[in-house]
């Protein structure tokens, strides 16, 4: 069952032991797979992935975008460009004896936003980025984006912004609590009205045609990894319907 998500808070449920898987998962290119919305169970996928990442003490601290559109890139290469970039991500991390954790979601809207940019094929991204590789990537990821996609990068073509409230202490959990259920929110705009009524959400836009994966998580923050820590879906009830 999707759970509303109130006062744009997230929280966890107490009681489980701490797991850590070590791999993650990409965006196969499968141009049989078109989808032009987030069905509930995809919610339910991101949701339970943000709540298991802040359980295991990995919170996605992390927000980055990617505009595939930006770089003359057709959304059905754009799983595989994305699979790419993932992988060089997760190698930089894994060199520096952490995991990769993240979850994503990718859009196709034929819009322009109210920065006056134009969204094509795209990708959100929320990852936690551990602090000793925070520079790290922040100097190389434009680089991993430039080689996975065989192109030049222009400004705007990828981009990120800490999540407020991640890592915070002295009292301050309830910010990062605040600001990654904002983040979530957006990411898991593009739901249809139904499923958005019955989650409370307000903002909700088309996220457009997408060719392959649409969504995702890597693997120590997915199903499997719930089930083997001993939760089932009743622990999205944590996501309270009422404050």
């Amino acid at each position: 069952m999707v759970c509303a998500i109130v006062d744009n808070n997230i929280s966890c449920p107490a009681g489980f032991n701490k797991r850590q898987g070590n791999k993650w998962g990409g965006a196969r290119n499968d141009k049989g797979r078109v989808s032009k919305i987030l069905n509930e169970y995809h919610v339910e996928t991101i949701l339970g992935a943000a709540l298991f990442s802040k359980y295991l003490g990995l919170e996605l601290n992390r927000s980055i975008t990617i505009h595939f559109g930006k770089l003359g890139i057709d959304d059905c290469k754009a799983g595989k460009v994305l699979t790419a970039w993932l992988k060089s991500l997760g190698d930089y991390i894994s060199k520096n004896g952490k995991i990769l954790t993240c979850v994503w979601v990718r859009e196709n809207g034929q819009y322009v936003d109210d920065k006056g940019i134009v969204k094509g094929s795209h990708v959100h991204i929320l990852a936690h980025i551990p602090n000793e590789c925070l520079q790290g990537v922040k100097q190389r990821q434009g680089k991993w984006l430039s080689k996975a996609a065989g192109a030049r990068l222009t400004a705007g073509t990828i981009f990120g912004r800490k999540v407020k409230g991640a890592s915070s202490h002295n009292g301050l959990e309830g910010l990062y609590e605040a600001n990654s259920g904002n983040v979530i929110r957006y990411i898991i705009k593009g739901v249809d009205s139904g499923l958005a009524a019955k989650m409370g959400l307000v903002k909700v836009k088309d996220g457009g045609r997408v060719i392959g994966k649409r969504c995702g998580t890597t693997q120590n923050i997915g199903r499997k990894a719930w089930q083997r820590a001993g939760w089932d879906m009743d622990f999205l009830k944590a996501v309270k319907a009422e404050s």
